[in-house]
């Protein structure tokens, strides 16, 4: 008689302890327990140097290089341009690296002024102070345009003469964005010259493109996070001898989200990611943003094997989205938030299968857009981020990696890569 396979395995992993007792496999239970046919647990509580060749555990040594926000960004900007990087991940900063911070600035007066050509209106009425920040802000992008650096070194001399008005802009008390017809044309030539350049173009709002989503790198479960509008206010996560003052007092404007799940992590160590203005929202759902957590399956490094299930889901917020309301329930998708929500409305579900999903867009679309488009950008996005810390991922007996991938989808139908989890929580 063939004796039972011996696992160990974390209490909260129930589902896992569940199907191997089903499957014949017995549990020790102390999980220090040397001799273990698998190991089920935590990154952290692997003993990378006692796992032998034919033990089997459910990490890669290194893979929290995934997990971690600042690594991943790195490493996926080190790819080729063949990978497309901007096409699947929004523009993201260490404002812990100086060079970084420069190309923040530089990205943040860009999408401040497309925001505001994109709010111009034909032959409204303007005041005198709109008019000037459209202006302003027209002058800065055909700078850019005229440039045409992709903002990644220090923004162009000419887009300089025109920072300060756009980085004072006030909101107007009334709504005028309105331009001439002869400016019209030069911002409708900027915007399809940005729209063709800029592969980021449909995240920024009409009317902001002010949003930043500020992350500790190493926190999950939306630990710490922080919705800001405000250049000064990103800046002052960064390290406290670095921050230098970029706006006027009265522009400051900062928008947390309470989490109630501990401190942010000491200064410096955050990255800053431009926030999806402009999300997919299902009217099926109220139009409540969401996100998609896909599971990948990573058995093999050389060669590369990684199994995508077929199966996903999409986890709603409970309220419904605005840019002008910042609490978490309102954009962060994150069960651990979530939890906390009242009640969802009847007929607000706060999960979708994939299924459902796929169904909700043919209906809408009259297409599968769900197979057709999305699976094989997720899947590249996916492999992408896996690839770009291949070479520093290293397979410790007969180890392997179960990735939660998160993605949200904008209102042009792109999936963007939110973050890599690895299995940690239930």
């Amino acid at each position: 008689m063939t004796p039972s396979r011996i696992f160990v395995a974390d209490d909260k992993f129930g589902d896992v302890i569940e199907e191997l007792t089903r499957r014949g496999w017995r549990r020790f239970p102390h999980l220090a327990f040397p001799k273990f046919d698998l190991k089920w647990s935590n990154y952290s509580k692997i003993a990378w140097r006692r796992v032998a060749p034919t033990q089997r555990v459910n990490h890669l040594e290194h893979a929290t290089l995934l997990s971690r926000k600042d690594a991943l960004a790195r490493r996926l900007y080190r790819m080729p341009p063949s990978c497309s990087v901007d096409a699947f991940y929004l523009r993201t900063f260490d404002l812990g690296d100086p060079r970084d911070r420069l190309r923040l600035r530089a990205r943040y007066l860009y999408c401040r002024a497309l925001g505001v050509l994109k709010g111009a209106s034909s032959g409204a009425e303007a005041c005198a102070q709109c008019a000037a920040l459209i202006d302003s802000a027209l002058a800065l992008l055909e700078s850019v345009i005229a440039a045409g650096d992709g903002l990644e070194g220090p923004h162009p001399p000419a887009m300089e003469e025109h920072v300060d008005n756009v980085m004072a802009r006030q909101r107007c008390e009334r709504p005028c964005r309105g331009c001439s017809s002869a400016q019209d044309e030069r911002i409708q030539r900027a915007l399809d010259a940005l729209r063709q350049w800029d592969p980021q173009y449909e995240a920024v709002e009409a009317g902001h493109g002010d949003v930043w989503i500020c992350k500790p790198s190493n926190l999950s479960q939306g630990r710490g996070i922080q919705l800001l509008t405000s250049l000064d206010d990103i800046l002052a996560l960064a390290p406290s001898d670095q921050v230098i003052s970029t706006e006027p007092a009265a522009t400051k404007t900062t928008n947390a989200v309470p989490d109630g799940q501990g401190a942010p992590p000491p200064s410096g160590s955050w990255i800053v990611q431009k926030y999806l203005e402009r999300p997919l929202l299902l009217r099926a759902q109220s139009c409540r943003k969401f996100d998609i957590r896909q599971w990948v399956l990573i058995t093999s490094l050389s060669p590369l094997c990684v199994y995508w299930y077929n199966s996903c889901y999409l986890r709603f917020c409970f309220a419904p989205f605005t840019l002008h309301q910042d609490d978490a329930w309102t954009h962060l998708s994150n069960y651990s938030i979530q939890q906390h929500a009242p009640p969802a409305a009847d007929g607000d579900d706060p999960m979708w299968s994939s299924a459902r999903f796929q169904r909700e867009l043919r209906d809408e679309l009259a297409r599968d857009v769900w197979q057709e488009s999305l699976v094989p950008q997720m899947q590249h996005a996916a492999l992408t981020a896996i690839r770009s810390v291949l070479g520093e991922l290293s397979m410790v007996g007969r180890g392997f990696e179960w990735l939660g991938i998160d993605f949200v989808v904008d209102s042009s139908l792109r999936a963007w890569l939110l973050e890599v989890n690895p299995h940690e929580t239930p």
